[in-house]
């Protein structure tokens, strides 16, 4: 028996993603898409790129089936401004669902469930034919760097009240968006538990074999959510500690952290790779700023460092507080520097936080999120709002 076959749910998925498939880092909307595979067709639609914008924006619609099962589709360039414009992002919707349709209907596609990630995507639901609607909210997009605040906001909101369900990855999430709908559920993040878990046993990467200890790492998306002065602090405060990142560089300009002889940046490693790099660090660090958009944010990345055993330093986010004193949250470098010290003499927590990794795996996520939407659906069949 399949993880999901016990749900009386349309097996048609149409995700509408805020990430490309091939993605450096898979995040959600790629863990969630390759799981539900395994007993949904899916159809899993790539962001819309706006003409001119560099990246694919010329491109023509393409789709292909993934040896995952599956179906990617990759949009044609779009019309610019649509994250600015409610007219423009409408036009783009009704533009880009015919293409949608179209695959739809080629691949059976009769009654499917629209899984939306991206805060605009509220005219699909009326373009694209569907029996239930969810809104994946794992962000808040209004506090994106260089996001229309105000704009993004009326899209979110558009979309918040259409929608069937909406879940959360952070209680600040759930507590803003329930406002606007009230089928909003907490259904916080997770990790890949079998996969990370072997950096407790594995031999430690090559990479890291000769590199002074302790060595402290951070495997993620190296970008504006990182304080780069912390890091630096961090790096002339102990120079005989090695701290390791590994991840791709979106514009944080990692290489002038390689002017301090104890950093180093080891850049994107395929996801197998990982539990062998993790298996060479003494700690995990999240030294993420303490802003509007981290507020809202409990990292995938947390959970799988909880998943390696290794204990985890983080900066004060609000989502990160229910789990102390599992983990060390810190302001300055020197608390920082202390609580490493701390738990490599004595890491009283580590089975615990193992348990909690172990207990929240995506699978359990996911029923979580679908048992809600067969809830829904029985209700809706039976005329109960």
């Amino acid at each position: 028996m399949s993880a999901f076959s016990q749900f009386d749910l349309p097996r048609q998925v149409v995700m509408l993603s805020t990430a490309d498939w091939d993605a450096p880092l898979w995040t959600n909307k790629q863990q969630i898409a390759v799981r539900l595979a395994e007993d949904f067709a899916v159809l899993y639609v790539e962001p819309l790129v706006a003409m001119g914008s560099g990246k694919r924006s010329l491109a023509r619609a393409s789709h292909w089936r993934d040896p995952s099962g599956v179906t990617v589709y990759r949009p044609a360039s779009a019309l610019p401004f649509g994250n600015k414009l409610w007219s423009i992002n409408k036009t783009n919707a009704r533009l880009l669902a015919g293409d949608i349709r179209q695959t739809m209907w080629d691949r059976g596609f009769s009654q499917a469930i629209l899984w939306c990630y991206p805060p605009t995507s509220q005219p699909f639901l009326e373009f694209l034919p569907h029996v239930l609607s969810c809104y994946d909210c794992v962000d808040e997009y209004s506090a994106f760097p260089g996001a229309w605040v105000t704009a993004t906001k009326r899209m979110e909101h558009k979309l918040l009240q259409s929608v069937d369900a909406v879940f959360t990855t952070a209680r600040s999430l759930f507590d803003e968006k329930k406002r606007h709908n009230p089928h909003t559920y907490f259904v916080p993040n997770v990790a890949d538990f079998a996969l990370f878990n072997r950096a407790a046993t594995a031999v430690p990467s090559p990479l890291l074999r000769d590199l002074p200890r302790p060595v402290i790492g951070f495997v993620g998306a190296l970008n504006y959510k990182i304080d780069t002065a912390l890091l630096e602090a961090l790096f002339k405060l102990r120079p005989d500690w090695s701290f390791v990142l590994v991840g791709p560089d979106r514009g944080l300009e990692v290489q002038r952290f390689l002017a301090y002889p104890n950093a180093r940046f080891l850049g994107r490693k395929e996801i197998e790779e990982l539990p062998s790099l993790m298996a060479g660090f003494d700690a995990c660090m999240i030294p993420y700023k303490i802003d509007r958009y981290t507020h809202g944010v409990l990292p995938l990345k947390f959970f799988e460092y909880l998943a390696t055993g290794k204990p985890v330093v983080a900066t004060r986010m609000a989502e990160l507080q229910n789990f102390a004193p599992l983990i060390d949250l810190v302001g300055e470098a020197e608390e920082f520097v202390d609580a490493v010290e701390s738990r490599l003499q004595s890491d009283p927590h580590r089975d615990r936080r193992l348990a909690i990794a172990r207990e929240n795996s995506w699978e359990k996520r996911i029923g979580t999120m679908l048992g809600i939407l067969e809830t829904i659906r029985k209700e809706k069949q039976e005329g109960i709002e």
